[in-house]
């Protein structure tokens, strides 16, 4: 039976901002002064915090931002050119290679925020679909009309 490491997360993120534990004349880095380690770990802690704290707001800035760069809270509106997302599986083909984009659909109309009925074609049937499976085509304007599928 391997020794279980208890508390090596906490020496680890500690230890990399308070410092390593001091070590005695014998080597061993556990024994000396413990209690003075644990008072003045527990001196730093607040400002270990306040520092941990700031960093996680950071990180939570440049990942909301990183969100609204693709988010389309505006929607789009009807006769707006957008890609469908439908990914499937297709045999003797790399789903790596191929596209899970399909189109480009027009949207016909606006349901409600986030649902929208979209056709592919004059005469071929719409389909309703959530914003989230629909991204701006932005290719030159094809006439739908003319596809040979």
């Amino acid at each position: 039976m391997q020794p279980q490491n208890f508390g090596l997360p906490f020496r680890r993120t500690a230890g990399d901002i308070a410092g390593p534990l001091p070590v005695t004349e014998e080597g061993s880095r556990y024994r000396k002064n413990v209690k003075g380690y644990h008072d003045g770990l527990q001196e730093k802690l607040p400002s270990i915090h306040k520092m941990l704290h700031h960093k996680n707001r950071v990180a939570i800035g440049r990942k909301k931002t990183r969100y609204d760069l693709r988010d389309n809270s505006v929607g789009f509106q009807a006769g707006d050119l957008v890609w469908l997302y439908n990914p499937r599986r297709r045999n003797g083909r790399c789903s790596k290679l191929s596209s899970d984009r399909e189109g480009p659909y027009t949207i016909v109309t606006k349901i409600n925020d986030v649902v929208y009925r979209i056709r592919q074609g004059p005469k071929i049937n719409v389909n309703i679909v959530h914003l989230g499976r629909l991204m701006k085509y932005d290719g030159d304007t094809i006439d739908v009309s003319d596809r040979h599928d």
